[in-house]
């Protein structure tokens, strides 16, 4: 029998072949799970003299939502420990939420989640850095960039992190617009933004 997640790539040895067959496939991971081996072969566009298939492994899905503040703190973190290319990205979308729903322990669809098997969901942001940690090794004691963005200094003019001051400015944003979040993202997006450009706008260029 073949597993193998939606959209992965199937190698295929056919008798006689001089080396691996290789093409890409968008079925359904339930028609594939349980097609015999030359149907789902046959089903990813190879020969049905295959004789021997594999798919490539199941890769962890992070799901998340853009401006919010666990997420980026998640975020951080990865790009601290070096593992930001550990997940496939994707984000807060009306099918990832039916996606998600029910699967967490908590039953919560919250962001982050992490997809860390195949149909197997976990969120609330610490439990990921536990999960990952353990996974992957992880010195957290020598993630200098993450500790810079979310812990208090006393070094040099010293002060709050970004992030503390991240909760605290959303926190008037709120109480500004009556709390509403849709309401502190339309101003952020509005038209007479007051906050400078943070990327280089000819950076692909460089």
């Amino acid at each position: 029998m073949l597993r193998a997640a939606i959209g992965g790539v199937v190698r295929c040895s056919s008798a006689g072949s001089g080396g691996p067959i290789i093409s890409r496939f968008a079925v359904s991971t339930a028609a594939v799970a349980s097609a015999p081996l030359a149907l789902a072969c046959s089903a990813a566009g190879v020969s049905s003299r295959a004789v021997h298939c594999e798919t490539t492994p199941f890769k962890p899905i992070l799901y998340m939502k853009p401006g919010c503040p666990f997420c980026s703190n998640f975020a951080v973190w990865l790009a601290s420990a070096g593992l930001n290319d550990t997940f496939e990205w994707q984000f807060d979308t009306s099918e990832n939420r039916a996606l998600i729903a029910g699967k967490c322990a908590n039953g919560k669809v919250t962001f982050p989640t992490i997809q860390y098997e195949q149909g197997k969901f976990m969120n609330e942001t610490f439990d990921l850095m536990r999960h990952v940690t353990k996974e992957h090794g992880v010195d957290n004691s020598k993630l200098v960039v993450w500790r810079y963005m979310t812990q208090p200094s006393n070094e040099g003019s010293g002060g709050a992190s970004l992030m503390e001051r991240y909760w605290l400015l959303l926190g008037f944003a709120k109480e500004h617009h009556n709390g509403s979040l849709d309401k502190v993202k339309a101003a952020v997006f509005g038209g007479d933004r007051i906050i400078p450009a943070l990327v280089p706008p000819d950076i692909d260029e460089w």
